[in-house]
């Protein structure tokens, strides 16, 4: 089991994480694209609006299971959080709760899958395509539920862990997981890597206010050749 743990988490960040990261890079990309096309050329590829849309949506889908590892999902502790602070009697009630929570989510995504296969054959049956009529939807369904069933793999792993942990065993240790619950502890990052994330946020910034120093002026190129569409604006 810790092997095959250990080939998970490989499997999410040096692969899964990356391409749905690139997916995301490109979509940002071709709408800022889009922006210049539409308002600089008054030209527009008429299947970009469908093609961000759903390529981000297919990367947020499939980064569902990365979420669920890190603890990064919404969650509801006020019960478990009460039951800690009670003593350790209640403690391990609070943990019991946990791993019955994540043992019901798991049924859930293996529920969502099989009741979602059903849906894909129909869109490749009847031939479901996006509003552009650009892009059939199946593929994307597909992401979805590839989504769910990531997110799945990674709530089993985490009821094995929950069940070893109430029997006093720690198995599957995951340091990102610890990390990102616990609030108080903020993750570490290297000056280096800082700082090339701080360029790169500069980059995308001085980007963004080139785009709108375009959109603005070719705005008031447009009311200066067409007399009296600011008033009729205002």
């Amino acid at each position: 089991m810790e092997q095959a743990y250990r080939i998970w988490r490989a499997f999410q960040d040096r692969f899964l994480a990356r391409a749905a990261a690139v997916t995301l890079l490109v979509c940002t990309l071709l709408a800022l694209l889009e922006v210049v096309r539409r308002y600089g050329l008054g030209t527009s590829y008429e299947w970009q609006q469908d093609a961000v849309t759903l390529f981000i949506l297919a990367a947020v889908f499939l980064y569902f299971g990365i979420s669920q590892r890190r603890g990064a999902h919404l969650n509801v502790s006020l019960l478990t959080g009460a039951l800690e602070a009670l003593g350790s009697g209640p403690r391990r009630v609070a943990e019991f709760i946990k791993v019955l929570a994540t043992a019901l989510s798991l049924l859930f995504m293996i529920a969502v899958v099989y009741w979602g296969v059903p849906e894909i054959e129909d869109s490749l049956k009847y031939g479901s395509r996006s509003e552009s009529l650009a892009f059939p939807m199946w593929p994307f369904l597909t992401a979805l539920l590839v989504g769910f069933a990531f997110m799945g793999v990674s709530l089993f792993f985490q009821v094995w862990r929950g069940v070893q942990g109430l029997r006093g065993r720690k198995v599957l240790e995951d340091p990102d997981e610890g990390v990102a619950q616990d609030p108080a502890v903020e993750p570490q990052v290297a000056p280096e890597r800082r700082a090339r994330l701080l360029d790169l946020g500069e980059v995308v910034l001085v980007l963004l206010e080139e785009v709108d120093d375009l959109v603005e002026r070719r705005v008031v190129e447009r009311e200066c050749r067409v007399p009296g569409l600011s008033t009729a604006l205002e």
